[in-house]
């Protein structure tokens, strides 16, 4: 499919093919989760619509492919209900490369390329989702989409105007409640990971100093956003570190802290 072609599907037409494959492979009794910019969109109100748009996350095709999470077991069975509905399965990505998160990880090729990948988002550092797909519908838990950007070491502006979004509409909590971030979910997990800690924090604050800068947000909009950063980071900072954690500190930045990624 040329590039061109992939360039003219709007973002309503990505958003609403996404979800109609979450739901066809809900009845065909298989489990599949939305994560990047579609869900974050999908977990919108107008107001962050609005605010998504405005930011442009990125210049041409606002989502230039979907990503989904599954369960491994269900990994054979994916594919064929993928190929039974006109994508193609990428074999040379799947034969031929062999880089940081590849092994659990399928592309395949259409109008829109679709990315799945199987148990956890394994990249620079691991997002874990045995045990998660239940906690929402049709895409992963906010939580857990906030780490799959959290996560990058090589953070862009699209990432951040991706967390912007998301944090703007929603409320920073303690439980995986509706429409809540689960900051003690991230306290706990970073407390037994220093460098996933440490990339996750330091994305957060640059993502606060970088608000102003942004002319597309209020002051209302900069002052919310930078607010439930700082409650996210006082649940991390205060959640006790493991004896792990304490000892990896202590080599700080000195040792690679990530893994590299090449997809």
């Amino acid at each position: 499919m040329e590039e061109k072609e992939k360039k003219q599907v709007l973002s309503e037409e990505i958003v609403k093919m996404a979800i109609d494959l979450v739901e066809e492979a809900k009845r065909e009794g298989l489990t599949l989760r939305l994560i990047g910019g579609p869900a974050i969109r999908i977990h919108s109100s107008l107001m962050a619509i609005d605010l998504h748009k405005r930011l442009k996350r990125i210049e041409g095709q606002e989502f230039p492919d979907i990503d989904f999470v599954a369960p491994d077991k269900e990994r054979a069975k994916i594919r064929k209900f993928f190929e039974t509905r006109g994508w193609k399965f990428d074999s040379y990505i799947f034969f031929f490369t062999s880089g940081v998160g590849t092994r659990n990880r399928q592309v395949y090729r259409g109008k829109v390329d679709v990315d799945i990948f199987y148990d956890a988002l394994d990249l620079c550092h691991k997002v874990d989702f045995r045990n998660r797909f239940h906690l929402d519908y049709p895409t992963a838990s906010l939580v857990d989409l906030l780490l799959t950007k959290l996560e990058i070491v090589e953070f862009t502006e699209k990432d951040a105007k991706d967390v912007i979004v998301l944090l703007r509409d929603h409320k920073i909590g303690d439980a995986d409640a509706p429409e809540t971030i689960n900051a003690r979910y991230m306290a706990k997990l970073f407390a037994n990971d220093w460098g996933f800690w440490y990339t996750a924090t330091t994305n957060l604050k640059k993502i606060r100093a970088a608000c102003p800068m942004y002319q597309q947000l209020t002051a209302e909009d900069i002052a919310d956003v930078t607010s439930k950063i700082d409650q996210i980071l006082k649940y991390v900072d205060e959640e006790p570190k493991t004896k792990d954690w304490l000892k990896r500190a202590q080599v700080g930045t000195k040792k690679k802290w990530y893994k590299e990624v090449r997809l």
